[in-house]
């Protein structure tokens, strides 16, 4: 077995821990957006979008990613030549999950691979957050469940994935 110490970036290792330490912020972004939608109260909401977040952070994200980087492994992990547009684009795109070396190349791979991971988590997100809304919220908010987790979750990975993309400006990749 051949080990190498620049094996690329995982960028789980990225992302989830932004996604932790933005947690409070997204809850209450998700709760303003449930309360300008539903025309609910913050003690109504709150529970909701707490669990709802904190499940998806501690499930769905790994879960998303686990899914892609499998699928990245048996499908996409060639390496190309960044040297071309088409090289550099595969690399950043369709190995998101797990981001293979590329010297000279990492500080805008990083954040692209962020945006790009962005969309399965929030579809995750909302498919795990709107389940722990309907159990947590009042019956008569739960009809509107999915239209307040579509719309809350967007507001929030727009915040996350502009928190993701700060952090790896601020970050030498290489």
């Amino acid at each position: 077995m051949v080990l190498f110490a620049n094996m690329g970036v995982p960028m789980l290792a990225v992302y989830w821990p932004v996604a932790w330490f933005a947690l409070i912020p997204i809850v209450l972004i998700e709760v303003w957006v449930g309360i300008r939608l539903l025309k609910s109260t913050f003690r109504t909401l709150l529970p909701a979008a707490a669990w709802g977040n904190l499940v998806s952070t501690l499930v769905g994200i790994p879960v998303a990613w686990f899914a892609l980087a499998a699928t990245q492994a048996g499908f996409f992990d060639r390496m190309l030549p960044t040297d071309s547009l088409a090289g550099k684009f595969y690399a950043a795109v369709l190995q998101a999950p797990w981001l293979n070396p590329h010297n000279g190349q990492m500080y805008w791979m990083v954040p692209t691979a962020a945006v790009v991971l962005t969309i399965p988590f929030y579809l995750i997100s909302v498919a795990i957050e709107a389940m722990v809304a309907r159990w947590t919220l009042p019956a008569e908010l739960r009809a509107q469940t999915y239209r307040w987790m579509w719309r809350a979750n967007a507001a929030s990975y727009l915040f996350l994935c502009v928190a993701v993309c700060v952090l790896c400006a601020c970050k030498s990749w290489g």
